[in-house]
């Protein structure tokens, strides 16, 4: 598949070094920093990066990686999107890293992921890879482990969650499918309470999930 990853950072960066093992094209964008870009496409072989309008026109499946904060630019180009899978693992949600909070510090009642699928009306948008570390998707090393460790999945649509589940799968994980868009708001805060435990805990990075059917 071509797979656009908008936004470079440690997480974009984690799922291109992998899927490029499984013969995936992987295009970067939405990034000004270009001696990072640089470093990022001698380091993943094979990778490019366009701007914007032409890496969401040029991919099969876009991974919506960047900021809260640059959705707005994405938005733009929604014009684009039409028929798009679309995945994203994009939270606006604040964890207290001290664990001195009483539930999660957001004002939201929908998800980041609704929100998406809100503004780009004709993508197929779904939610994944929130619940797993940059550092554990992108060490390389968990291919030889016997312990295969989840992420869930979520979308309102069959194509998305196809393709979430194969490209879940190529990262060596068990795919979960956690039904429907709207559960990305548990996915979310979900996420935002599992880091916050990691790092109390001591266990950051080193934290991945399980999930145990009996």
């Amino acid at each position: 598949m071509r797979i656009s990853i908008l936004g470079p950072g440690n997480m974009g960066v984690a799922l291109a070094k992998n899927w490029v093992l499984k013969g995936h094209q992987i295009t970067f964008s939405h990034s000004r920093k270009k001696e990072k870009i640089s470093a990022i496409l001698q380091e993943i072989k094979g990778s490019q990066f366009l701007e914007l309008a032409e890496a969401i026109q040029y991919s099969d499946v876009i991974i919506i990686a960047s900021a809260y904060e640059g959705l707005s630019e994405i938005f733009r180009y929604k014009n684009l999107f039409s028929n798009k899978i679309v995945i994203s693992c994009t939270s606006n949600l604040k964890p207290d890293f001290q664990g001195n909070t009483i539930g999660l510090q957001t004002s939201r009642s929908f998800s980041v992921a609704e929100e998406i699928q809100e503004n780009l009306p004709d993508a197929f948008v779904g939610e994944a890879f929130n619940s797993a570390f940059a550092e554990n998707i992108g060490n390389l090393q968990r291919f030889d482990s016997t312990t295969v460790a989840s992420i869930f999945y979520c979308s309102d649509h069959t194509k998305n969650k196809e393709v979430a589940l194969q490209l879940i799968s190529d990262l060596n994980y068990q795919a979960i499918d956690a039904g429907d868009l709207k559960s990305a708001r548990a996915l979310e805060t979900f996420a935002t309470a599992w880091v916050q435990l990691a790092v109390v805990s001591n266990h950051y990075p080193g934290f991945e999930i399980k999930i145990v059917n009996h």
